[in-house]
């Protein structure tokens, strides 16, 4: 999706539309993470020496989560100051659009690898404060007078506006039900399997009601 969202394209529409940049940002935020999502895969994985003293300071780097949970969320805030946004898409600014998408990508990509060191508690918190401060972002956006996204055209600021504030409410309530929910229920099923490793005679005993 990152790749897809570069092609001539999609990168046309975003330079003049400003919710086909910010859909365009998406599309490189979810790429990113699933490549993140694919990389917690190899932590599991033992090849030699070097990699486990790589997997050792990759775990102390990522100690907590905290690391990669604020950077990711800098970068995002950052470009999303109307006059970064737009400064990006201005004639001649090419290189500066490139690092602005880079950044995205690979914060995105560290925010997901690093999700197997950090706590449930403070995924869910992140994921409620993250959803929370796009959607404040978007009202502002939406409430906001004058024309903040020139020269992008005003009406598309609420357009914008709409979508962050929509998306950052789905992400925060949603999001964050999800999370727990689907994380509560994968903790009782390894406690029910751990439970049945420990009295395996119980797990497997039937009732005979007699007739």
């Amino acid at each position: 999706m990152a790749l897809i969202s570069d092609i001539e394209p999609i990168d046309v529409a975003a330079d003049a539309n400003l919710v086909a940049h910010h859909l365009e940002h998406l599309m490189i935020i979810f790429g990113g993470f699933s490549v993140g999502y694919g990389l917690t895969a190899l932590y599991g994985v033992a090849w030699n020496l070097a990699w486990e003293r790589f997997k050792r300071g990759w775990a102390s780097l990522n100690r907590g989560g905290y690391l990669a949970a604020a950077s990711f969320i800098i970068v995002f805030n950052f470009w999303h100051v109307p006059q970064a946004f737009t400064y990006t898409v201005l004639p001649g600014n090419e290189g500066i659009h490139f690092l602005e998408h880079a950044m995205f990508y690979a914060t995105s990509i560290w925010l997901i690898a690093a999700t197997p060191f950090m706590s449930r508690t403070f995924k869910a918190v992140y994921i409620f404060v993250f959803g929370n401060m796009n959607s404040m972002m978007g009202v502002l956006y939406s409430v906001w007078g004058t024309n903040l996204f020139a020269p992008y055209p005003a009406f598309q600021q609420d357009q914008f506006g709409l979508l962050m504030s929509a998306s950052g409410f789905l992400t925060m309530s949603v999001g964050t039900f999800l999370y727990v929910y689907l994380t509560e229920r994968r903790a009782n099923a390894a406690r029910e399997r751990e439970a049945a490793a420990a009295d395996p005679g119980n797990a497997s005993s039937t009732h005979i009601v007699a007739p």
